[in-house]
């Protein structure tokens, strides 16, 4: 289990679904824009307090932010609000970037027969 890893995939997903830029992001979690993109990008682990922020940020229990992400899809309750066709890109470029990162390598997409 790599927490870490973890961390930064559910911070991704969960600011998406917030619909929050990096730096309204970090204004709300009270950490440094540099410091999130080092910790999404998988640069530096965080500290506990860091983890703690950035749950206090997004409104969710830091527990969460260190599950596994498949998990964190599952227990989103608020759907995305698209308004325009860019907010549609992203959204599905991050699904898109998630389910690479948690799916097997060696999974296609195509059923074996």
């Amino acid at each position: 289990m790599d927490l870490s890893n973890n961390f930064s995939k559910n911070v991704s997903l969960l600011r998406e679904i917030h619909q929050l830029t990096l730096g309204e992001f970090a204004e709300e979690a009270n950490v440094s824009r540099a410091h999130l993109q080092s910790i999404l990008k998988g640069n530096c682990n965080p500290t506990l307090g860091t983890v703690e922020q950035v749950a206090e940020g997004l409104q969710v229990d830091p527990a969460s932010l260190l599950s596994d992400p498949k998990e964190t899809i599952r227990s989103c309750d608020s759907p995305l609000q698209v308004k325009t066709m860019r907010e549609l890109r992203s959204h599905l470029k991050a699904a898109s970037e998630l389910l690479d990162a948690i799916l097997p390598e060696d999974c296609d997409g195509s059923e074996n027969t």
